[in-house]
């Protein structure tokens, strides 16, 4: 009898609604929300990435460039640093040679 009375008064206890539970399980939701949020914000970048790179690449089609890169290619890539720093006579033009990985 004075274990279940002990255990009656542990779970009373784990169970009863505090203020301060209830301020935790809002800070845990707002956390949720948040999260929720962002993954939503970087689907829809994610999808505007997409589209963007599609007119681009209908765009170049269109103007007669063709696509002549392949994965697994070494490409060169400009150095866009020169144009943001001094001193470019030291630094190389090109950064590279970077493999392809994905188009």
């Amino acid at each position: 009898m004075y274990i279940a009375i002990n255990v009656l008064h542990i779970l009373t206890d784990l169970w009863q609604v505090t203020e301060d539970k209830v301020t935790r399980l809002l800070q845990r939701e707002a956390v949720c929300e948040g999260l929720q949020k962002q993954q939503q914000v970087y689907e829809e970048v994610q999808a505007n990435l997409k589209k963007t790179k599609d007119k681009v690449r209908k765009r170049k089609l269109k103007e007669g460039h063709e696509e002549n890169f392949k994965v697994e290619d070494l490409v060169l890539l400009k150095n866009k640093r020169l144009e943001q720093r001094k001193g470019k006579k030291l630094e190389a033009d090109m950064v590279g040679p970077l493999k392809i990985t994905k188009i």
